[in-house]
């Protein structure tokens, strides 16, 4: 993606880096061409971003059959299984049985739907942070070595997922 846009020298992050780069992932993780992009954007911002219920409902269903039916065709030749997740998918027992398929379907659409807008999320509050704090973005391209620890940090503080929490004392500011 990157090199892509290196000739504009400039980018609109969201649309040309932070959209993209989750989807482009989970095509490698399914073991399809990172071409068939185009069409499962259009899906993503039909779940996360629709006009109507019914836009909603239409890309939902979409990314079902889509899935359902790539799945039906790997099961019925394996060989066709790529990518991660997949072999491992045909692979896997629970208490010796085999995965069905309406478990692999779970699992695919759970990731689909759970990771490709939270990723686009961090992904965006991270980069606007190091865009708004240029201290902290020359501690980075000094020392290049910190970068791990800069993004587990970062995960931390812009998290997506928020869990619940409970108070259990008072506590003054």
């Amino acid at each position: 993606i990157v090199e892509a846009l290196r000739p504009a020298g400039a980018c609109e992050f969201v649309a040309d880096i932070a959209r993209p780069l989750p989807v482009d992932l989970f095509l490698k993780m399914m073991g399809l061409p990172p071409r068939r992009r185009e069409a499962f954007m259009p899906w993503v911002q039909g779940v996360y971003r629709p006009d109507t219920v019914e836009e909603s409902a239409a890309a939902f269903a979409a990314i079902s059959n889509f899935l359902g039916t790539w799945l039906d065709e790997r099961i019925a030749d394996p060989q066709k299984a790529s990518g991660h997740m997949l072999p491992a998918m045909l692979a896997a027992e629970i208490d010796g049985r085999r995965l069905s398929k309406g478990e692999m379907l779970a699992i695919w659409m759970m990731l689909f739907l759970g990771g490709l807008d939270t990723v686009t999320s961090q992904m965006t509050h991270i980069a606007r942070f190091l865009a708004e704090s240029p201290g902290h973005r020359k501690v980075l391209i000094d020392d290049p070595a910190r970068i791990p620890e800069a993004v587990e940090e970062m995960l931390r503080r812009f998290g997506i997922a928020n869990i619940g929490r409970m108070v259990s004392r008072d506590v003054n500011f």
